[in-house]
């Protein structure tokens, strides 16, 4: 799997937000009997690699070019992307495209 470095704290809230709206909007198309019988689709336009590691904020002066304050835990740890949020949601959309 290729790395893809990138966002900080930013970007972990915002795919939280982005996998609590697409419960909720997925419940509506789940719940509503008028809703259900739509074709649903996800299009990610920016979906990346599906996973990403976050920058280290390193306070060493060294712009996060040595890991020196990474334990090892963090090390190698990925997090879901918004297009692996998608395709795990317990309701899946009917059609995705994802997009570069």
């Amino acid at each position: 799997m290729v790395e893809h470095v990138f966002g900080g704290e930013w970007t972990r809230k915002k795919l939280e937000k982005l996998r609590a709206y697409l419960v909720k909007y997925r419940t509506i198309f789940d719940t509503n009997p008028k809703a259900r019988f739509f074709t649903t689709w996800y299009v990610d336009a920016f979906a990346g690699t599906g996973s990403h590691s976050p920058t280290s904020q390193s306070s060493s002066g060294t712009l996060g070019l040595i890991d020196e304050g990474d334990s090892d835990e963090d090390k190698g740890h990925f997090q879901e992307g918004s297009a692996r949020i998608a395709l795990g949601l317990a309701s899946p959309f009917d059609n995705y495209l994802f997009i570069e």
